[in-house]
């Protein structure tokens, strides 16, 4: 049997209590173990009729070690400041085995400085408080299985030990962030959108024998405008732009520390969580959009509309382009998604740091090119959805002028 002193304020106990439930979990699916936490509130800290000070300092002297939760709480209490962390310090210089590891809840400027020289199961970057339920979740569940990899592997309680655990799946953040890439796509593409749907207030044209065609010429072009814009944008732009969100809310958590401690058991299920899994099904389905986008046609117009079939079937290929470019991004999102959970299984049964640094340099090269290839596409498409706008703009204009009411 392993314990370890709980230090912390007993405003921040919310904190306390979901922690223990995920080291409490984490300690109960593994073999082999068994680690109490020592908390004031609990039975085998202090007794009815005890003394509290007298047994705050027993649980911290009979103790392999203390986790110290850091916020602003613990920061302005005496009882912390002058009994608890004084002792925790005394059993360390008793005890060079004894382990101290803080975890911040906030990022205290004037907190103990000894306390926050050891290794900490965050950083002060990353608070507790800040983040989300799920985060917190992923952080707790990691520091706890840092701590019952120690506890398995060693018979020596050392801290560099447990740091170590650490500071294994902490080499990852040897990693290369990403730049979003899409934020002012979903912008052009709204754009775009807008100039697909113009109100054209036709005016009925005047046909005869010698003008006459199959369909209405102002007829046609609203309906193929409209056609137009029913895939690009009711289509196109809504599954697109869901994919970039989704994307960019992925670089948010990917760019956080917590994501460099994941398992790769617990980064794809936070991949899944986050929706990156429908990536897939969002590629089949604008692959389908631009086949149908691409199948869209103009039949007969006469003589003096031909101008304005020209324009149109020109913002048709245009769209084209920039479909073709949704989804060659896609593609590279996908790829970058299977290529870091690739690395995150092979640096889980690596057996040397010289492989795991192996392995993380190929990965920043992989994701490297891959960013690369992104910057290009992006690069490409805002040329392309310039000349877009361009042509829908003189599009807009000859349609109003030839099919459109004198005062529109």
């Amino acid at each position: 049997m392993k314990s370890l002193f709980v230090c912390y304020s007993r405003e921040d106990y919310e904190f306390i209590a979901s922690f223990e439930l995920e080291f409490m979990a984490a300690v109960k699916a593994a073999s082999g173990i068994e680690i109490k936490l020592k908390i004031d509130k609990s039975s085998q800290v202090i007794r009815l009729g005890d003394r509290y000070k007298d047994s705050i300092e027993t649980a911290i002297k009979n103790s392999e070690g203390a986790l110290v939760f850091v916020s602003k709480n613990s920061s302005s209490s005496n009882f912390i400041n002058n009994v608890e962390i004084p002792k925790i310090l005394k059993a360390k210089n008793n005890n060079p085995n004894y382990l101290i590891l803080p975890i911040f809840i906030d990022n205290v400027e004037n907190f103990n400085t000894d306390i926050e020289s050891y290794q900490a199961g965050n950083s002060k970057s990353t608070i507790l408080r800040e983040m989300s339920g799920d985060l917190k979740s992923l952080t707790y569940k990691n520091f706890s299985n840092a701590i019952i990899e120690y506890f398995q592997e060693s018979v020596l309680f050392s801290e560099e030990k447990v740091k170590d655990a650490l500071e294994v799946r902490k080499g990852r953040d040897k990693k290369k962030t990403r730049n979003f890439i899409g934020f002012g796509t979903i912008l052009l593409l709204a754009l775009a959108y807008s100039l697909y749907s113009p109100p054209l207030n036709l005016v009925e044209e005047t046909t005869t024998e010698e003008n006459a065609t199959p369909i209405n010429s102002c007829d046609a072009l609203e309906e193929f405008n409209k056609e137009l814009g029913e895939i690009y944008d009711d289509y196109y732009v809504e599954i697109y732009n869901q994919t970039v969100d989704i994307y960019n809310n992925y670089l948010v958590e990917y760019d956080q520390d917590y994501y460099d401690y994941l398992t790769a058991e617990e980064q794809k299920a936070l991949h899944e969580e986050l929706g990156l899994y429908e990536f897939q099904t969002n590629l089949t389905l604008l692959k389908d959009g631009l086949a149908s986008f691409e199948a869209l046609g103009l039949g007969n117009i006469n003589e003096e509309y031909i101008e304005i079939k020209r324009l149109l079937l020109e913002t048709q290929n245009q769209s084209i382009e920039i479909m073709s470019y949704s989804v060659d991004t896609l593609e590279l999102y996908i790829e970058f998604i299977q290529g870091i959970e690739e690395y995150y299984e092979d640096f889980d049964v690596a057996t040397s740091q010289t492989q795991r640094d192996e392995l993380t340099d190929k990965f920043n090269e992989f994701n490297e090119q891959n960013e690369k290839s992104l910057e290009e596409l992006q690069e490409k498409y805002g040329s392309i959805e310039e000349n877009l706008s361009t042509t829908l703009g003189e599009a807009k204009r000859k349609i109003n002028e030839l099919c459109g009411s004198q005062d529109t």
